[in-house]
C-alpha cells in the first residue's frame, strides 16, 4: 500500500516529539511512504518563518532527507492534490488536518493520523 504523507502528519508528530515515519512503517509494515513535493514546500515555508512550528518543520526536512520515501511531484494546493489524485481502495494517505480528512473520506480514502503517542490511527 502506498501511503501519502500530509504537512500536518509531519508537524504534529514531531511537535509531540515523535517519528512520524516511524509511526506509519509501524502501523502499517511494507508500506511505501510518499510524500508529495508540495509537502516539501510547505514545510520549507513553515521552516523559514519564526512561528512556533518552524523547527518541526526544519525537522521534518531533515527527516524526510535521510528516510527511505519516495517523493511524488504535486502541483497546486496539497490538499486538493491529495484529494484529486490519491486512488481510493489502493492507496491512503495520513493526516492530522480534520478538513482533509473529511475531504477524503467523502472520496472514500482511507485516512490514517497520528496520534499524540506518535502510533498510527
Amino acid at each position: 500500500m502506498r501511503v501519502f504523507v500530509d504537512t500536518s502528519s509531519i508537524v504534529f508528530a514531531l511537535s509531540n516529539r515523535k517519528d512520524p515515519l516511524a509511526g506509519i512503517r509501524e502501523g502499517l509494515p511494507g508500506c511505501e511512504i510518499v510524500i508529495p513535493s508540495g509537502v516539501l514546500g510547505e514545510l520549507k515555508g513553515i521552516g523559514s518563518g519564526t512561528g512556533k512550528f518552524a523547527k518541526h518543520a526544519n525537522a521534518g526536512l531533515a527527516l524526510i532527507s535521510g528516510a527511505h520515501v519516495t517523493v511524488a511531484s504535486s502541483n497546486g494546493n496539497v490538499d486538493d492534490w491529495l484529494v484529486g489524485s490519491v486512488k481510493p481502495g489502493e492507496e491512503a494517505v495520513c493526516t492530522n488536518d480534520m478538513k482533509l480528512k473529511e475531504r477524503l473520506k467523502n472520496k472514500g480514502i482511507t485516512v490514517f493520523s497520528i496520534s499524540r503517542t506518535g502510533a498510527l490511527r
